[in-house]
């Protein structure tokens, strides 16, 4: 059968974390493996793939359905997306399945205003932005932001002195 839908599976729990089709049967699989182009469907899965073969291991796969011809399959990818997140898989499909954009859903930042964060997880988000350049864009950008607002120095405004010595230890560091 060359008509299958599949999911892609967490090497280290066993757990559904991606659900495709294919028309070419289980060639598709391997090309997950192959670099993951930027055009292959979801980067939430591109990344979880090349971070487990940054670890040195490969997502499992299970053939879920095997069809005689194409006239299901987007209706089955479907379903099985749904039955899975339904059981509380964290699948790294942006849509619904089915081919096109169905049930997308804008993932990112956005998504995730309000949403409390571990504190192990702010210390990992702390940590990659640490020392990373601000443009002088997004400088200006964060001014304008906290123009009028209080000081965050415990309701208390630094000195001059204090705001002259901040100002030259940001121009060393940024001109760097």
């Amino acid at each position: 059968m060359n008509f299958i839908v599949y999911a892609l599976t967490c090497p280290l729990t066993g757990e559904p974390r991606y659900v495709g089709q294919s028309s070419r049967g289980a060639r598709r699989l391997q090309e997950h493996l192959q670099g993951t182009k930027a055009v292959d469907g979801s980067r939430y899965k591109k990344y979880w793939v090349q971070s487990l073969l940054d670890k040195g291991l490969e997502p499992g796969h299970v053939v879920l359905l095997e069809l005689s011809g194409p006239e299901y399959l987007d209706a089955a990818e479907m379903f099985w997306i749904q039955e899975l997140r339904s059981r509380g898989c964290a699948l790294t499909n942006l849509t619904d399945g089915g081919g096109g954009l169905r049930g997308y859903r804008r993932q990112g930042p956005s998504s995730l205003k309000g949403k409390p964060r571990s504190p192990e997880v702010r210390a990992k988000i702390s940590a990659s932005l640490f020392g990373r350049p601000l443009s002088n864009e997004h400088r200006v950008k964060l001014m304008i932001a906290h123009t009028g607002k209080p000081s965050p120095h415990k309701g208390r405004s630094p000195s001059p002195e204090h705001r002259a010595k901040l100002s030259a230890s940001l121009l060393r560091y940024h001109s760097k």
